[in-house]
């Protein structure tokens, strides 16, 4: 006859094995932490364990998980419900936990501002200008040889991205 295990702790199915026999009186002897109860598969994300003399499905959340305050990285290693301050949901660099929608929310807001950022004239027109540092030798080599040649480049940048004429547009 076939008996069950399960974890003395967690109670969580381990495996089956034959049962020894008594050798008294010929009948299958069950240990500590085994039953003749079969136990059923679990769905996704449950495991079985013995409970009240029963096999229950109980969700494993076990692995990974995320406090919801500071999206810093745990090892969950018990069954049962995560308490409410840990999620399996992977927050993304900008997001925060929003109860309401049981969900990290705000790096798409973020990317959002951001696209909206590099998009403008003032941010084009920064990436575009030499460093300062280029810009005064630029300076100087003009003042020596009585050139125009740092007007002329930052004529052709402001030319390149004109600043709007809606004055409201952030720089």
């Amino acid at each position: 006859m076939e008996v069950y295990n399960y974890h003395y702790i967690t109670k969580e199915y381990t495996g089956s094995e034959e049962a020894y026999l008594d050798p008294a009186y010929k009948r299958p002897l069950l240990a500590a932490n085994q039953t003749f109860i079969k136990p059923e598969q679990p769905k996704e994300g449950y495991v079985i364990t013995f409970k009240d003399k029963n096999w229950v499905e109980v969700v494993d959340h076990r692995g990974d998980v995320y406090h919801k305050e500071t999206k810093q990285l745990e090892s969950w290693r018990s069954v049962g419900e995560l308490p409410p301050n840990l999620t399996k949901k992977i927050p993304q660099e900008f997001d925060n936990w929003d109860e309401e929608k049981n969900n990290w929310t705000g790096h798409e807001d973020h990317l959002k501002q951001q696209f909206e950022y590099e998009s403008s004239y003032g941010f084009k027109r920064a990436k575009s200008y030499p460093s300062i540092l280029d810009q005064l030798d630029a300076l100087y080599w003009d003042k020596i040889n009585e050139t125009n040649n740092w007007v002329e480049s930052i004529t052709k940048i402001k030319q390149r991205y004109p600043k709007p004429e809606n004055k409201n547009e952030k720089i």
